[in-house]
């Protein structure tokens, strides 16, 4: 009950502190309002939580998935924007999270992959609105090292192989 108190708090220390847009003071109080209704301080739905709010709550939460805490380490891009995405009809805006999986990239570069193939690659290049379709070098079939070589996965060619998992080492 102390912690779902910093939202109402952090927002009246701004605003009586601050002279910034009430929009972003908004954003501040609402940030962990849900769609459903199931956040705080006040269990505002849909479109009763402001814009900045919504906003806010999206990628508060993905930055505290990824994020080590001292209780837990922090989980991998992919995981968070899949948890995100698997909320957006109960607890964010879906239009809202529909832009931002656009901007997110869920196997940044340098990532070590598996792909549905049974290659292991790295990502090597994303591009906005296909972060689960990056291009990536290709370095092991099974656990066979090969020549290495680039593959698209956004390319018509190669559209039946998927990213099963980020591979940990």
């Amino acid at each position: 009950s102390i912690v779902k108190k910093h939202s109402k708090e952090g927002y009246t220390y701004l605003r009586d502190k601050y002279p910034i847009p009430y929009k972003c003071y908004e954003g501040i109080l609402h940030h962990h309002e849900r769609i459903d209704g199931s956040g705080y301080p006040s269990n505002l739905k849909d479109y009763q939580i402001s814009l900045f709010g919504r906003i806010i709550a999206i990628a508060d939460v993905y930055d505290a998935l990824i994020s080590d805490r001292p209780y837990r380490k922090g989980v991998a891009p992919n995981e968070a924007l899949e948890y995100i995405l698997a909320g957006s009809e109960n607890l964010f805006d879906i239009n809202l999270v529909e832009q931002f999986s656009k901007k997110i990239q869920p196997y940044p570069a340098g990532t070590i992959v598996r792909l549905s193939n049974g290659s292991i690659a790295i990502v090597v290049e994303n591009f906005e609105g296909r972060g689960f379709r990056p291009v990536v070098r290709v370095f092991k079939h099974g656990e066979k090292e090969i020549e290495p070589y680039i593959m698209d996965l956004w390319d018509s060619s190669t559209m039946s192989i998927t990213i099963l998992g980020q591979i940990i080492e």
